[in-house]
């Protein structure tokens, strides 16, 4: 399943996202129940990585018991980004399931499953020291201190995608103040959106 915004591609057996396929492991393959690509999804995208453009592949190994849940998740190969492979094992713990291979004694035995997660965050832009979004908008004013005319400069769409048109708001209005004489003026609005990284207290 691919996102229009944020897409995250669950990649097993590799067939739809043309990744080179993963080696058969010499342990019993579980097979997964349900779509894999529907374990992980857009909102699970970690916000830190995905506003600084991280993206990447997570090659990982669960270690599935005989009731079919994953117990382990060892990361083969990285994304890059801790935090990427880190929310890959923690996500696939919790949501994967799997129908276990029959052992020799005709009941089901522990396995494993190996694939990838391919982390992708199509049309945006990537700067790893930014963590602002922003919208800008600009305003020409009449003499009187009166919004004329307005537009939409720039809009960050992982943040103000569903925001609305400032410029809506502000035609018609007196933005100075009134009785002051004045030339025609133009003015610039910039609603800008910080993210930190907050610690979390035991």
């Amino acid at each position: 399943m691919i996102r229009k915004t944020i897409a995250v591609a669950l990649a097993w057996n590799c067939a739809v996202f043309h990744i080179q396929a993963v080696a058969q492991p010499a342990s019993p393959e579980a097979a997964p129940i349900g779509n894999p690509s529907d374990w992980i999804a857009e909102p699970d995208y970690p916000l830190l990585a995905s506003l600084n453009g991280k993206t990447g592949i997570t090659a990982f190994k669960l270690t599935v018991d005989p009731k079919g849940i994953p117990t382990s998740c060892d990361i083969a190969a990285s994304s890059g980004d801790d935090e990427l492979d880190k929310k890959a094992c923690a996500l696939l713990l919790q949501r994967a399931r799997f129908q276990p291979p029959i052992g020799k004694n005709g009941k089901p035995i522990a396995s494993t499953f190996a694939s990838r997660v391919r982390w992708t965050l199509p049309g945006n832009p990537t700067n790893p020291t930014d963590n602002t979004r922003s919208m800008t908008w600009e305003a020409e004013l009449n003499p009187q201190g009166v919004v004329d005319r307005c537009q939409l400069i720039q809009k960050d769409d992982f943040v103000f995608r569903d925001a609305p048109n400032p410029c809506s708001n502000m035609l018609g209005k007196t933005i100075t103040r009134p009785g002051v004489p004045l030339p025609r003026l133009r003015a610039r609005f910039t609603h800008t959106v910080v993210f930190d990284v907050v610690d979390e207290k035991p």
